[in-house]
């Protein structure tokens, strides 16, 4: 039992440590001012990917705490039980925390790229409303000018008459 019990201590420091040293890489991520959306989803992606590496030890942590669990049911185990599941605890809720940052970004992403989209059809239409301004204000020109040349004419009748 003394040496089953060491062996869970040492898991037990390493998922301890691998929780600790995870939270404040995802504590990190969370609180980073607002970068470039495109690297923030880079690192998180990075991160669990990182993340899903611990897998390993929290299941030989886990097959570890069953085994002492099922080896020494008649003796007090609850700490072990207990320390155990607060462990799993914490590692699920800080994969949750990544997943659903993961989650958040790719719909952000997806957002500005709608709204980039919406404007540059937006700035397509702009394009166009100023050709057809632009066609109407010559044409309205030719025709005031057309206007003119016919009052001319008219003025210059009326003066021929009066002289």
């Amino acid at each position: 039992m003394l040496s089953d019990s060491m062996q869970w201590n040492e898991q037990k420091r390493e998922m301890e440590q691998l929780i600790g040293q995870f939270e404040t890489h995802l504590h990190a991520l969370l609180q980073a001012p607002k970068e470039m959306l495109i690297k923030q989803l880079s690192e998180n992606k990075k991160f669990l990917q990182e993340l899903h590496k611990g897998d390993i030890t929290v299941n030989a942590f886990n097959d570890l705490s069953n085994k002492l669990l099922r080896d020494y049911s008649d003796d007090d185990t609850r700490k072990v039980k207990e320390i155990t599941d607060h462990l799993n605890t914490s590692w699920i809720n800080m994969n949750q925390r990544a997943g659903d940052r993961q989650n958040a970004l790719e719909a952000e992403l997806k957002i500005v790229q709608t709204s980039l989209k919406d404007l540059e059809s937006f700035l397509k239409w702009m394009q166009e409303a100023e050709t057809t301004v632009n066609v109407l204000a010559d044409a309205s020109q030719r025709e005031n000018a057309l206007q003119d040349s016919d009052s001319v004419g008219e003025l210059k009748k009326q003066m021929k008459v009066r002289a």
